[in-house]
């Protein structure tokens, strides 16, 4: 018996049906060395297994307004096809569904009923299969057509990412072992202000670097005083060192880590304090759980995800989940509703 009251994949019949899997297609094209569409696999495997007549992958990429070529899905095929190692065919729209037993809907966004939950949206949703695998653990916080009100419309259930994620998640929150370390980057500080004070209080001690330091400075936030705001280099690109020894010392006494959010501008070169940190974690041999697109995409750039026991698939998702919200995704898959 799974421990949470999620429909999940082995509730759901399958056999000879068609199944709408709703996965996490928001990536660039070059992104198959990422988790999000490595992540689709499983899912796909089983309900083939288990003799699904058809898999009808849906998703999207971005947030366009209108028709995008370069935002397409039809662009992820190749990448597509040598994580599943199976041919798929693009379906263009509702009215060219293909009879192949694997096929990749447009961009969902494309359309503007699935960003605001329209009724005859979900219905031409629904029409495309009989049973809905909800997967796209990145966008759950999200009030998405396709994430909240599809899978009320279908018999649906959980995909194995996403329930690994809420497996994964609930037990940082709910059971882990101490001492227990968060680590806290990127930008954009009011997206992760819940996540930092719900966390300082289950934490023993919260590391924040990236911008954040900037921000919280701008904006005059405080935290408790397990909450150790990183100083950053005279160029405000990267922790300094001062600040890169004390959350390696903090690291290495950690038996569950969680991190979410490089703390230097990667992109730009600026990885020294993101490298120690990764390093640290490593040696620190805790139970590591990790997300957020930029930080997971740099870990395996660098090729060492294998060595974190969880990447998520999630950054916002991650950060909305960590702070004790209820994520529309997940609240759409519960077993009483």
């Amino acid at each position: 018996m799974p421990e949470h009251d999620l429909r999940v994949l082995t509730d759901l019949e399958t056999k000879e049906k068609a199944v709408v899997l709703r996965a996490d297609l928001d990536v660039d094209t070059d992104a198959i060395s990422g988790i999000r569409l490595l992540a689709i696999r499983s899912s796909v495997d089983y309900v083939f297994e288990k003799k699904a007549r058809k898999v009808i992958i849906i998703g999207h990429r971005k947030r366009p307004e209108e028709f995008d070529s370069n935002l397409s899905t039809r662009l992820l095929i190749d990448p597509l096809q040598q994580v599943l190692e199976r041919k798929i065919t693009f379906a263009p729209d509702f009215d060219k569904m293909p009879k192949d037993d694997l096929v990749l809907f447009e961009n969902l966004r494309f359309w503007k009923g699935e960003r605001n939950q329209d009724e005859a949206f979900a219905q031409k949703l629904a029409g495309l299969g009989n049973v809905c695998v909800s997967d796209a653990f990145g966008t759950f916080h999200r009030n998405d057509t396709s994430i909240s009100r599809l899978p009320e419309l279908l018999p649906s259930a959980c995909g194995i990412q996403a329930e690994k994620e809420y497996l994964v998640l609930s037990r940082v929150l709910q059971k882990p072992e101490h001492p227990f370390v968060v680590i806290i980057g990127g930008a954009k500080i009011q997206d992760k202000v819940g996540t930092i004070k719900n966390l300082a209080k289950i934490a023993d001690a919260v590391l924040v670097g990236g911008l954040l330091p900037i921000e919280i400075k701008r904006e005059k936030l405080s935290f408790d005083n397990n909450v150790i705001v990183a100083n950053l280099t005279t160029e405000e690109k990267d922790i300094d060192q001062n600040s890169i020894d004390k959350f390696v010392e903090i690291i290495g006494t950690a038996k569950t880590i969680v991190w979410n959010g490089s703390t230097g501008y990667v992109e730009k070169g600026f990885t020294q304090g993101t490298d120690s940190i990764i390093k640290a974690i490593i040696e620190s041999h805790a139970y590591s759980v990790v997300g957020g697109g930029d930080t997971t995409q740099y870990l395996f750039n660098q090729s060492v995800q294998s060595q974190f026991n969880h990447v998520s698939t999630g950054g916002g998702a991650m950060l909305e989940f960590l702070s004790g919200s209820k994520l529309p995704g997940f609240e759409a898959l519960r077993r009483n509703r």
